[in-house]
């Protein structure tokens, strides 16, 4: 039986195109990965998926069609879109705060439980925007969840823009709060204060207050975490629930911590009673209880209970 040869060099001459091809899309997949690793949460296969792959005739070398992802991960910078793509909002929530004091919204990203209540890990990112417009990676750790029962209450803002505090609640139990005060300091990430707030079982409500900046890999729980009730009692007393406003006027922000406009306020002298508060903010009702909203703890008094 005759060959005929020139088919049979037309398609070995495509083998070893197709082979070429293969090499070195894995080599680019291997060059991404350790790229993907240093940035959290970052599929490999969402890179995959938008890759364009272009045989150039005549030649045997592939090019490739960088997405706008790839060329991210080089640089380590990322785009609002690109953010909101990699933490989805089933799986995060996400907080537009200025956390280092630049008057720039920057973003923070925290694992929450699913519609079901069901835990999905403890991760905690902050990106800071930079004038440019992009994000970069500044912090990356826990939110202290477990699968326990402490699960994320919510995070707010520092009212001097200065880090963010987060807050934990304990589920099997009717009321008891954690809080964590994150501080930016000399280009570190540490905590500067932690809270511990409930119900004991005798009925008596407690606030226990420690100031310590501690590195975060070097974090423990306080020595409250080990009192007994009787000193809990002495040493944690409850915070009151009304202040009084010692300002001029003491602005009304959202629930979401923006200005409204046209602004709202209090007025000097004015009382408020606190739905929920911690150590920068209290949360109020206003208009005959239509409305919420947070005053800067600053600009009041508190009015012993």
């Amino acid at each position: 039986m005759s060959i005929n040869h020139k088919k049979y060099l037309l398609l070995f001459g495509l083998t070893l195109m197709i082979s070429a091809c293969k090499e070195n899309s894995t080599l680019i997949n291997d060059t991404q990965t350790p790229i993907l690793n240093a940035v959290h949460d970052i599929q490999p296969n969402s890179f995959e998926n938008n890759k364009k792959i272009s045989y150039i005739k005549n030649n045997e070398s592939v090019s490739f069609d960088k997405t706008e992802q790839l060329v991210q991960a080089n640089n380590q910078k990322f785009t609002a879109k690109y953010l909101a793509g990699n933490y989805p909002n089933n799986l995060y929530e996400t907080y537009d705060y200025d956390v280092n004091t630049d008057g720039i919204k920057d973003k923070i990203f925290s694992s929450k439980n699913d519609e079901n209540n069901t835990y999905q890990g403890d991760n905690l990112i902050v990106y800071l925007r930079n004038p440019d417009k992009l994000y970069r990676l500044s912090l990356e750790t826990t939110n202290y969840t477990d699968e326990t029962g402490w699960f994320l209450t919510d995070i707010y803002p520092r009212e001097n823009h200065s880090g963010f505090i987060l807050k934990t609640h304990y589920s099997p139990r009717g009321n008891s709060n954690q809080f964590y005060y994150f501080d930016k300091i000399d280009n570190e990430w540490m905590l500067s204060k932690y809270v511990s707030e409930g119900t004991l079982i005798t009925g008596e409500d407690y606030y226990c207050v420690e100031n310590n900046n501690f590195n975060l890999s070097e974090f423990e729980y306080g020595e409250s975490a080990n009192f007994t009730e009787k000193q809990f009692q002495e040493k944690c007393s409850p915070l009151p629930l009304e202040y009084r406003v010692i300002v001029e006027k003491a602005e009304i922000l959202t629930d979401n911590f923006e200005s409204r406009s046209p602004p709202n306020y209090y007025i000097k002298g004015d009382t408020i009673e606190a739905f929920d508060q911690n150590e920068d903010w209290v949360k109020l009702a206003y208009k005959n209880g239509t409305k919420f909203g947070w005053v800067a703890k600053r600009n009041l008094k508190s009015i012993p209970n």
